[in-house]
């Protein structure tokens, strides 16, 4: 049988940095990458990130000891890696743009880099899918393409906007056990495809 590995997005999934993002979205409604890299990747910005419901059962899978990564289209700085861990999200995975070179050949990272999220995330998925190969991915993502990128090379992706929004329910209504019965329901969900 195999075991799983749980990979989630950060922004939009796990974090919110819509805080950071939304000054730099164009009239067009594209993001303005210099402007984002300028002003919104400072230390205090990212520092003010805060935590999204789905955050919560990935504190949770984490504690378990289940394997955990992390997929994001971010180029990840030093004070991402302290924001992870001072949120209690230690995993040993990370697949992010600063990491390409670590993982692919200089010519196939360099094209990588520069691709859009779900190109760019289909190849860290098929590279997590050889590194693991007696491991199930299981994908949390905020971004459509990515997640019929994910269904369509066969890892089970579920729609963090989605998740997030049942967690949040469950949380405001006062069931602490929110992230556990959501857990329970993707046991089941995996049980059907096993």
């Amino acid at each position: 049988m195999f075991q799983k590995l749980h990979v989630f997005d950060l922004d939009g999934t796990t974090v919110d940095s819509f805080h950071r993002v939304e000054p730099c979205i164009k009239p067009d409604g594209d993001l303005d990458l210099q402007a984002y890299r300028e002003t919104a990747c400072t230390h205090d910005k990212i520092q003010a990130d805060t935590l999204l419901p789905l955050a919560k059962y990935m504190q949770d899978l984490i504690k378990k000891g289940e394997k955990v990564a992390i997929c994001t289209a971010r180029k990840m700085s030093k004070t991402d890696y302290v924001y992870l861990r001072k949120a209690g999200i230690r995993v040993n995975t990370i697949c992010s743009r600063d990491q390409l070179f670590k993982h692919f050949d200089p010519v196939q990272a360099k094209a990588i880099y520069h691709m859009k999220d779900s190109d760019y995330k289909r190849f860290w998925l098929q590279r997590l899918q050889a590194i693991f190969p007696l491991h199930s991915l299981v994908v949390y993502d905020d971004h459509q393409g990515v997640l019929a990128m994910a269904k369509e090379i066969g890892v089970l992706a579920f729609d963090a906007k989605e998740v997030n929004q049942i967690l949040d329910a469950g949380f405001k209504m006062g069931y602490e056990t929110a992230s556990e019965d959501y857990e329970s329901e993707i046991e089941h969900l995996l049980g059907a495809l096993a």
